[in-house]
């Protein structure tokens, strides 16, 4: 296009009467309009113009996706509309910070995998605001990551004393439940690289059933007792009750939408972003139902999405995830 467009200025220049008639004239002036549509475009989507919104506190009716493989799609080519997220929660702790009050962000299902190190990923958010110096929480039910954990946190840059690493699991009441992950024999049997485990061993969901279906066999599949803790026990045990909490991430690998429920119902439960993962919970479904997974999909994630709007909430799908930004603090 460059070219072509350096061409069509040539011939301006030296030929101002058969330019109509000349095909790189043509070829010029289209990639010159595709070249200025595209710059439009992409300062759109930078300024946060271009998402693919799904719903809002003035439509909290139509919650719902009409086509989930369509959405896949999307999730594709759409990157989401990251500058209004990342405002929303500069704006908070801006807020907080000149409130005197310490800010926070607590991450559940943080694990350890490399895609989710990408831009525009969770960690990468988390990384985002990491210099406004919130209080940050880690909490993940696979043991195996929690030392990794410490490491991330370190990587941030933030206060240790600020920060906390958790081994548990987000459930309806406190005490303890069994999931499931793939024994260490499994690893040391396929003599896999680092990169190669923990993308399968992190990335993988700890719902029973879910890591066979990831490609462990039965028999390389362990029970594993975790700590059950209700969202309120949990905000309790980092010093984020009491409407203190201000950016929730929840990257659960199934149980995400689950966990936002449970959020919901925590009294003074607003933080200015929420941002949980949704293609996972797509997942478990289209597995449960091949030939249909939108119906039980929607009918299950609606309700939680339409709460979410109903309590002053915009949403929007990033990728597989979706971003939930508070319009009315």
């Amino acid at each position: 296009c460059l070219v072509a467009i350096l061409q069509t200025l040539q011939l301006a220049h030296h030929n101002t009467t058969t330019l109509i008639m000349e095909p790189r004239l043509r070829q010029g002036v289209l990639c010159a309009i595709s070249a200025v549509i595209a710059a439009i475009l992409i300062q759109r989507w930078r300024s946060g113009e271009l998402a693919s919104f799904i719903c809002g506190p003035d439509n909290p009716s139509e919650c719902r996706f009409d086509s989930v493989d369509s959405r896949m799609l999307q999730s594709q080519r759409i990157v989401g509309n990251a500058s209004a997220v990342h405002r929303a929660a500069i704006a908070r702790l801006e807020e907080v910070k000149a409130r005197g009050r310490q800010s926070s962000l607590l991450y559940i299902g943080p694990h350890y995998t490399v895609h989710e190190l990408d831009a525009g990923a969770m960690f990468d958010f988390a990384k985002v605001l990491a210099p406004w110096s919130p209080q940050m929480a880690f909490v993940d039910p696979n043991p195996r990551v929690i030392p990794l954990l410490k490491q991330k946190l370190e990587s941030l840059g933030g206060a240790s004393e600020l920060s906390t690493v958790l081994h548990a699991a987000v459930c309806d009441q406190d005490g303890q439940q069994d999931f499931f992950m793939a024994a260490e024999r499994f690893f040391e049997e396929r003599q896999m690289d680092e990169a190669s485990r923990r993308e399968l061993e992190f990335g993988m969901s700890m719902i029973q059933g879910y890591t066979e279906g990831a490609g462990v066999p039965a028999e390389y599949v362990e029970k594993v007792p975790v700590k059950c803790i209700t969202p309120s026990s949990l905000l309790d045990s980092v010093g984020m009750s009491g409407g203190a909490l201000d950016i929730l991430l929840i990257d659960a690998e199934g149980y995400d939408l689950g966990i936002m429920q449970r959020f919901l119902k925590v009294e003074a439960f607003r933080p200015a972003v929420a941002i949980f993962e949704w293609s996972g919970v797509y997942k478990i479904m289209r597995h449960q139902h091949p030939l249909g997974p939108e119906g039980p999909l929607n009918a299950f994630m609606a309700p939680i999405l339409s709460e979410l709007a109903q309590a002053g909430y915009t949403l929007y799908q990033n990728d597989g995830d979706i971003w939930a930004v508070l319009q009315s603090p």
